[in-house]
């Protein structure tokens, strides 16, 4: 197992003083330090025979190397380089980080996953949403994921309302986590640290001087006068030229899609879901799914049906599945009953959250067919949803079917999200623990 206590020493290069009752109190670290002190401590330890992988995860995905390699004295040696350059970025597309391991190699039997927040950007709009995706990476090679979350908890200076946030905030961290490696029958173990909240204690991340906020225009009825909106038209691509700050080319993003006009949810889907850029995909997801009048409904069908991309396809049924209308039924419709079946698989989820009485044939074709389990499954669970009945029968218990546990085959994902460079404080007593 990955060697990690409740509390973890400084890294060695942090620590001037040679000895722990020297070092002042307290001393400072970041989360991404503490986090590749206990990789540069696990790695040595893996058994020779022992094939694994490092990927450092954030809207992009960093490998240390294509395939497994056996942990042997020079790919140690090289892993432990590569640990010390990885460095924080925006972004933590965890589902993609799996499925291009997953990808690069099918037989990885073990996966350590240290992090502090939960999974942004990629495919999936919410954490919540990519968890049934993960579970299925997992379950052909029967893989257990082992998280280790590093945890920041408010201390001193926070008010109460802030504090009762920030504490919620790692609640819902702490129970996603759970629920993922209880799922893929792994472990769940955390660190965690007390944030100081005061002028002398940086968050690592400065406050940089306001700008003022983006706004949409209207006219008296509402609607994007000509000029306005190519205004738009010419700071969303500015912006996707030349993007400095990333919050700001977020919240252009996800506002001008959520403003219900035809023209801009043509040019966010054209612009942004073409993308290689999952944080500005996600933006541009979030503000798409608020769409809610009938003539920007009515475009966002319109692109679905003449898109030919199977990846901005099957983003758009990630957006429509979150509106309501008889033209977005019929359209998961349509493309349920078509062939490719991962665009089927989010037509049939879409239809699971907003179907009705008039796609429970197109269910059903679905539901009946065994040789297509996952497709039946979610057809089924629609049924169930709209009908009252015909739900998927539960396997009551899943470790009857598991393999003998091995971990002959290893990766270790690193998040490298932003806040992983928040520094934590570590008092004489922690860092003597």
């Amino acid at each position: 197992s990955l060697a990690m206590d409740r509390k973890v020493p400084l890294p060695k290069e942090l620590a001037s003083e040679k000895r722990w009752k020297d070092l002042p109190s307290p001393k400072r670290a970041t989360l991404l330090e503490i986090a590749k002190y206990a990789l540069e401590k696990a790695i040595p330890k893996l058994d020779k025979g022992t094939k694994f992988n490092i990927v450092g995860v954030s809207e992009s995905k960093r490998f240390w190397k294509r395939k497994g390699e056996k942990a042997r004295g020079s790919m140690i040696s090289s892993a432990l380089s590569f640990i010390k350059r990885l460095r924080t970025k925006p972004g933590f597309d965890l589902y993609g980080a799996l499925k291009n391991a997953f990808n690069q190699q099918k037989d990885w039997d073990t996966i350590y996953l240290l992090c502090t927040s939960l999974p942004r950007g990629g495919y999936y709009s919410t954490a919540t949403e990519s968890l049934p995706h993960i579970y299925r990476l997992l379950l052909p090679s029967f893989a257990t994921l082992r998280v280790r979350g590093l945890l920041v908890l408010p201390g001193a200076g926070y008010d109460q309302i802030s504090k009762l946030k920030e504490e919620e905030k790692v609640e819902k961290i702490r129970n996603f986590y759970k629920d993922l490696s209880q799922h893929s029958y792994g472990s769940y173990q955390e660190i965690s640290f007390v944030l100081k909240k005061s002028s002398s204690v940086s968050t690592g991340r400065e406050s940089k001087k306001k700008k003022e906020p983006f706004e949409i225009k209207r006219d008296k009825g509402g609607r994007i006068p000509y000029d306005e909106w190519n205004r738009i038209r010419k700071k969303v691509t500015s912006l996707l030229s030349y993007p400095k700050d990333m919050e700001e080319v977020k919240d252009v993003l996800e506002k001008v899609a959520s403003s219900n006009d035809p023209r801009c949810v043509e040019l966010v889907v054209q612009k942004v879901l073409s993308k290689d850029k999952p944080d500005f995909i996600f933006a541009a997801i979030q503000g798409l799914q608020k769409t809610s009048k009938p003539k920007a409904v009515e475009k966002l069908v319109q692109l679905l049906n003449r898109e030919r991309s199977s990846r901005i396809r099957l983003l758009l049924l990630q957006v429509l599945s979150r509106l309501k209308g008889e033209k977005v039924e019929k359209a998961l419709m349509r493309v349920a009953r078509g062939k490719d079946p991962k665009e089927v698989c989010f037509a049939l989820q879409g239809l699971m959250k907003i179907g009705t009485k008039r796609s429970v044939n197109t269910l059903k074709k679905w539901a009946r067919n065994k040789k297509e389990g996952l497709l039946a499954y979610y057809a089924s669970l629609a049924l169930q949803k709209i009908t009252g009945s015909g739900g998927p029968s539960e396997v009551k218990n899943p470790q009857s079917f598991l393999p003998k546990p091995r971990s002959t085959h290893v990766v270790f994902a690193l998040s490298l999200s932003e806040t992983m460079g928040d520094p934590v404080e570590i008092s004489k007593e922690e860092y003597k623990k």
